[in-house]
């Protein structure tokens, strides 16, 4: 009967040891990528900000993760984000200059293009260059490149 508890203790350390190791090897896997997740880009001298706006830009957005495994889930800038970039940009002395592509804003709301206008302008008054791009020009789109130092169609 002895033996018995000793080969029933034994299997349970084996299993509490084997799970501890599983459960810290599962840690340091996930601890390194959520360091890889959080590295911010390296912003390189004399760069341009090359900003697409392919969608409308929404007051606010729907990055909730809801499901983390759907992979059609598109993450969407709002446009507090937009001008929390744009003021970013404005201060960073790496960027020179914007590119904006506005190909997206035929169905966007001119109060929001008014918005993101004078940002655009702001950072414009730093000195820095603005050049919009569009292979149509819709109201709104004309009226956000309007701000730019070159509009190219």
């Amino acid at each position: 009967m002895g033996q018995f508890f000793k080969f029933l203790l034994a299997s349970c350390l084996g299993i509490f040891v084997a799970f501890f190791l599983l459960l810290a090897i599962s840690g340091l896997v996930v601890s390194q990528i959520a360091k890889q997740a959080e590295k911010p880009k390296e912003i390189k001298p004399n760069t341009v900000l090359h900003l697409t706006f392919d969608n409308p830009i929404p007051e606010q957005t729907n990055n909730l993760e809801l499901d983390p495994f759907d992979f059609k889930t598109r993450k969407v800038l709002g446009l507090q984000q937009v001008l929390n970039t744009l003021e970013r940009a404005k201060e960073d002395d790496d960027i020179k200059g914007i590119f904006l592509e506005a190909d997206g804003l035929a169905s966007g709301g001119l109060a929001t293009s008014a918005v993101v206008r004078d940002a655009l302008l702001d950072f414009r008054s730093s000195g820095k260059f603005i050049i919009a791009y569009s292979k149509y020009y819709s109201q709104g789109a004309y009226y956000l490149a309007s701000s730019a130092d070159q509009i190219l169609v």
